[in-house]
């Protein structure tokens, strides 16, 4: 076989190197380039390729979108001088042209047919494995749909199968019933209904001298297989345990076939049983397997690594793939626990002690000293096949002198320490079970009936247990025992949150003494900080948080966030982020209880609730505008413990620190709410408000305020409250619940509090905000006269922000009265505002007005330049709902023009509020639409989006829209025929044309009656 300079891996995980590594981008390439290296050498039709890619449901892009695909694959590729993988177009599809011994698949049947017809079990044996080595988890996992799985590797998954059963029959006909025994048990409990492996089992069972137990699995797998498929066991295996029951001499091993099987004369065989109730963790069982059973790179001892938090499995799963690992390893295992987290831990010489004596070595012969203990180890275990499985690890010191000196062995460690200085072919960082393998264990433990007869409320249970294996284990044994009680019983006592940890506990079996042990072995600050951490709300943080919760400098609070990390009892979630488990969590407040004084909490929290208001306000402080934000001078200062450089540090991009603190904020202010902490709950919200809208975060903007406003309300803080009602009022429409007689009762109200408590630039802030509210609503007398009022006090305050908003909402009411030219003064006032004073929102919406004026005039060219510098600016501010503003501008204004690329836009547009919730805004993209629908002589398509546009524009009270929207349905009717509903739709279009003081347009809707046919 040629040097490796090129590899490609399916077997697993996608891996290309070609000669360095490739990592396509998109899910898609990887899945496209897995299946054409599964076919190497095979043209793939491209209708099979769109087929297999969008799982039988290619959209009408899907062609181009593969032609795109392979081009981005051959840029990935490169062009080496001589290229080891060439993706070639043929007539009907794709090929591609490599070498098969660089694609494990190929070399995986070819290492299936050698070991096929090799004669000699002992290498027979010996290429099997060599085969099977080379599955490192599901075809493309991670990456490949089941569907997509199923049809390009349904063959290699049948061939691993047989290639196992077959490597089975050469360790048997080797004479190795005992050691394959153990790699058995795992195999049929994988595939429970394949006889093939059960009868291998049972010839194991019976040639290790257990007779009984080779008959007892017979009638497990015989009730295994009615309860799945109601079937009995075939001829074979029905001939094979009547030959079992009799003794018959065929089952006996032929000792030509066997050859010599030299096997040590200690072997030890320390390994516990595994748990019954193993379920899940095929990646991590894949990934360990792998790592422990090939050499190590460079001839170092191959060592796996499983931490995790206690009572998420380690112990469990090492020792499952210690006894899947069994029979590799012919001189033996030895297991030994540590201890890591209790008072005493094992020391290195005791357990070294009986390392010996399980290698034969007894007595007086066994030295005193650990190094001679380290030395006379190694030596027996040098070029010998043993397995080392050292369980709950406390430290480096601990497991050094039991590491072995020969590369021939493996070393299988856990811990709950993350211990980052050990040398590993594998780490494996334990997490808690996923929702489903949650709820199976359950039933593994009370029963699967039970769990199948409560599906939702034993997902319940598991939720309550965090997905915590240890946790689920107590759940159903308590279950298991009480045989009597519906599972919604034991739901109903974990939903306590004060009892939960009461709960779980049975015999031995203790969520909150695992914790327990965790917690002993912290620093007294590792525990204080804990017990402070799990006092906050937020679903998670980042660890400058520690350090106002605990008084201490950054740096500090950094090393002990990192010590509870080191011992895996905070979870760290993205890029310096941390949360809890939920049951840690709760474990930790409890001791926060127990060892805090009530007022050290509380100040704890407000402390940490003050330093995210300083950090909120420095952000904010940082945002490319600001809205209006009537309360800018007022906002607290906040924070106690961060420097003002390690504020500058945390939120020099203040988006890029929003990312991260966003769910977390909207916690804060409800935590504050909750402890009447008005005064932070209302500054928080009101200065989180910018980053939250300039990002349409509208669900954290719209929880924040309903939070803040009602602690305000219920500690009659009448300034919060006005200054939260302000930012709701800012939201109408945002939220169905605020409509725009709701937000401007807010604003009015928020409004006389301003003016009560002396805040001029709130009020005209505010002034605006009702002003526009009034606009909207149709009453344009009021608000032209409180637009102009404002306009002019804004000038005079230095308030240009408000001003420009003034001159930009008078805009758009001269726009809807059909007034164009004083709709572009307004406009080209806001936008000549808002280039001075660098207000790129105002500019933004300023050039959108300025191009409905330049499409109203028919000037489409100049119109299309402001709608396009529009789409800029809003692309620079990154703000989502501004750019689909833009784009509804340019999908209407390609409307008006022919051009095709309106329904682009238009869609475009719509995608992004349906996205973000935006109520209105998807009305109007919805009645756009429809007069793109118009437009196309599809009357029928125009009436499906106006009537659905019409019926939301109603329920918002939006009069304008209303007009707009009943104009363009009475044109859909006419066009369909219909005049008895076009009359209809255009009298009420009239009506309200002139409710909103547009009386051209009205005249134009009475004209276009006038010519419709009289009724019958």
């Amino acid at each position: 076989m040629p040097a490796l300079t090129a590899r490609f891996a399916v077997l697993g995980p996608l891996v290309a190197e070609h000669p360095e590594p490739v990592v396509p981008g998109r899910r898609r390439e990887r899945c496209l380039l897995g299946v054409l290296l599964l076919e190497a050498g095979t043209a793939v039709p491209v209708d099979r390729l769109l087929s297999l890619l969008w799982d039988d449901d290619p959209p009408p892009s899907a062609r181009a979108a593969l032609h795109s695909h392979v081009a981005r694959l051959r840029t990935a590729l490169g062009t080496p001088a001589v290229p080891a993988l060439r993706l070639v177009r043929t007539s009907n599809g794709y090929l591609a042209e490599v070498d098969p011994e660089l694609v494990d698949a190929f070399r995986f049947r070819a290492l299936v047919e050698r070991g096929r017809a090799e004669r000699d079990p002992v290498g027979r044996a010996g290429v099997l494995r060599e085969a099977l080595a080379l599955w490192r988890g599901p075809i493309l996992a991670g990456d490949a749909s089941d569907r997509l799985r199923d049809r390009v590797g349904g063959q290699l998954h049948e061939l691993r199968l047989t290639a196992t059963e077959l490597m089975v029959d050469a360790e048997l006909d080797r004479g190795r019933h005992a050691e394959i025994t153990g790699e058995l048990i795992i195999l049929t409990a994988e595939h429970p209904t394949r006889e093939r492996l059960a009868a291998q089992l049972m010839l194991a069972l019976y040639r290790s001298g257990r007779h009984a137990d080779a008959l007892q699995f017979f009638q497990t797998f015989s009730d295994r297989l009615a309860a799945a498929l109601g079937a009995d066991p075939g001829t074979e295996l029905r001939r094979l345990n009547t030959a079992i029951l009799r003794h018959a001499p065929e089952l006996r091993p032929d000792p030509a076939a066997a050859g010599e099987s030299p096997l040590p004369m200690a072997r030890p065989a320390l390994l516990p049983p595994v748990v019954a109730d193993f379920t899940g963790r095929g990646a991590e069982v894949e990934r360990l397997r792998s790592a422990l059973s090939a050499p190590a790179p460079g001839g170092a001892l191959p060592v796996a690594l499983i931490t995790g938090p206690g009572g998420v499995g380690k112990s469990t799963l090492g020792l499952y793939v210690a006894h899947l690992l069994d029979s590799l390893f012919p001189d033996g295992v030895l297991h030994a626990g540590l201890g890591g987290v209790h008072p005493a831990p094992a020391e290195p010489a005791e357990v070294l002690g009986r390392f010996l004596n399980a290698l034969g070595v007894t007595g007086g012969t066994v030295p005193s000293g650990l190094d001679e203990r380290v030395d006379l180890y190694r030596s027996l275990l040098a070029g010998r096949r043993v397995l080392v499985v050292l369980d709950d690890a406390r430290d480096l010191a601990q497991l050094r002198p039991l590491m072995p000196g020969s590369a021939t062995c493996a070393v299988l460690v856990t811990s709950r320490r993350r211990l980052g200085g050990l040398a590993v072919a594998a780490r494996v960082t334990l997490t808690v079970l996923g929702p489903d393998d949650a709820v199976r264990m359950l039933g593994r433990i009370c029963g699967a009936a039970r769990v199948d007869a409560e599906p939702a409320i034993a997902a319940e249970i598991a939720g309550r247990c965090g997905f915590l294996p240890l946790a689920i284990r107590v759940a159903g044994a308590r279950l298991a025992v009480r045989a009597h009680w519906p599972l919604r019983r034991l739901a109903q006592r974990l939903s306590d949150e004060q009892l939960r940890l009461d709960e779980l506990a049975v015999d031995d079996l203790a969520v909150r003494a695992s914790f327990a042990a965790s917690y002993r072995d912290l620093s007294a600050e590792g525990r204080r900080a804990l017990r402070r951490l799990a006092l906050l709300d937020a679903p998670d943080f980042a660890a400058w948080v520690a350090a106002p919760l605990l008084d201490v400098p950054y740096d500090r609070a950094e090393d002990l966030v990192d010590e509870l990390v080191d011992t895996h009892l905070l979870e760290t979630v993205g890029a310096f982020r941390y949360r809890f488990h939920d049951l840690i969590r709760l474990f930790a407040r409890a001791h926060a209880d127990e060892e805090d004084e009530p007022r050290e909490r509380q100040d704890s929290v407000e402390r940490a609730l003050r330093e995210w208001l300083t950090l909120a306000g420095a952000a904010a402080a940082r945002l490319p505008y600001r809205l209006l934000s009537p309360m800018a001078e007022t906002e607290g200062k906040g924070g106690v413990a961060l420097s003002p450089a390690e504020v500058e540090e945390l939120t020099g991009d203040p988006f890029a620190w929003l990312a991260g603190e966003r769910a977390a904020l909207v916690a804060a202010v409800r935590q504050a709410a909750a402890a009447g902490l008005s005064g932070v709950a209302w500054r928080l919200t009101s200065v989180s408000r910018d980053l939250f809208d300039q990002r349409d975060h509208n669900d954290e903007y719209l929880a924040a305020h309903r939070a803040a406003l009602a602690v305000c309300e219920r500690e009659d803080d009448r300034l919060g409250t006005a200054v939260i009602r302000y930012g709701l009022a800012c939201r109408a429409l945002a939220d169905e619940e605020i409509t725009l007689d709701r937000a401007l009762r807010l604003a009015g109200s928020a409004r006389a509090v301003f003016t009560a408590f002396g805040h001029p630039r709130a009020e005209v802030d505010t002034m605006v905000l009702v002003a526009t509210l009034r606009r909207r609503l149709g009453d344009h007398v009021v608000a032209r006269e409180m637009l102009e009022e404002s306009a002019v006090r804004a000038a005079r305050a230095g308030n240009a922000a408000a001003e420009a908003a003034a001159w930009r909402s008078l805009g758009v009411m001269h726009r809807e009265q059909n007034r164009i030219e004083q709709a572009r003064d307004c406009f080209t006032a806001a936008l000549e505002l808002a280039q001075r004073h660098g207000l790129p929102d105002v500019e933004a919406f300023a050039y959108r007005g300025l191009g409905v004026v330049h499409r109203e005039s028919g000037d489409f060219a100049a119109s299309q330049t402001a709608f396009e510098e529009a789409l800029e600016r809003y692309r620079r501010l990154g703000q989502d709902s501004g750019q689909a503003w833009a784009l509804l501008d340019l999908g209407q204004l390609h409307t008006r023009r022919g051009d095709p690329r309106a329904g682009s836009a238009l869609r475009r547009a719509l995608a992004i509020f349906e996205r973000g919730g935006l109520s209105a805004q998807h009305a109007i993209a919805l009645r756009a639409l429809g007069e793109l629908r118009l437009a196309e002589d599809r009357p029928t398509d125009a009436v499906t989006h106006l009537l659905a546009s019409l019926r939301m524009l109603r329920i918002l009270h939006e009069p304008w829209g209303v007009a707009l929207c009943l104009s363009a349905l009475g044109a859909a009717h006419q066009l369909a025929g219909d005049h008895a509903r076009a009359r209809t739709a255009w009298v009420e279009a009239e009506q309200r044309f002139r409710e909103v003081g547009n009386d051209s347009e009205a005249q134009r809707i009475a004209a276009q009656l006038a010519e419709l046919p009289e009724p019958d």
